[in-house]
């Protein structure tokens, strides 16, 4: 999605996918989203009435092509708005599809209260593959998400992923 057949050229769209008000139970997975001017997966709740919920977001190439060379969105995902239990990553027991969010101009995930106040909730990452995006590679809005924040100070050690939670004893990976 932005990209041509062969994936070496891009013909961006505005947006690559748009989820909008009041959408319910959608899967976004094994896709190639890629040299948008705007965001790859952009999901957006626009007031207090009608929810946007239930996403699952995996498998997916985003400010990439299938061979990992970079075409930048402007933003890889944006979740806004009245928005709530939306699964980016991995899901337990398929540890195989992560999201690679690469490259992206503008940030890499976002997820932040739209300009009415409404904010998202309910938002888990789990084992994405987040680098090199210009700006920030994960950015949660402090009123997004019931507050909870990413984990701090993350180091790897071979197979270990640690950090510092606000939640305690919060799995990290």
């Amino acid at each position: 999605i932005g990209l041509d057949f062969y994936q070496t050229l891009a013909i961006p769209n505005g947006h690559g996918i748009v989820i909008s008000n009041g959408t319910w139970v959608t899967d976004i997975r094994d896709n190639t989203i890629a040299g948008n001017n705007q965001t790859g997966i952009f999901i957006q709740g626009i007031d207090a009435t009608i929810e946007s919920k239930d996403f699952l977001i995996t498998g997916n190439k985003i400010g990439l092509n299938n061979n990992l060379a970079s075409f930048p969105n402007n933003r890889g995902i944006v979740v806004e708005g009245n928005v709530s239990d939306v699964w980016i990553g991995s899901i337990i027991g398929h540890d195989e599809d992560p999201n690679f969010i690469i490259s992206n101009t503008n940030g890499g995930i976002v997820v932040k209260t739209d300009s009415g106040g409404y904010a998202p909730k309910n938002v888990t990452l789990r084992k994405n593959i987040i680098n090199r995006n210009t700006v920030t590679n994960l950015l949660v809005d402090p009123a997004a998400n019931l507050g909870i924040q990413p984990p701090q100070g993350l180091s790897f050690s071979g197979t270990l992923l640690t950090g510092i939670h606000q939640i305690s004893n919060a799995v990290i990976d």
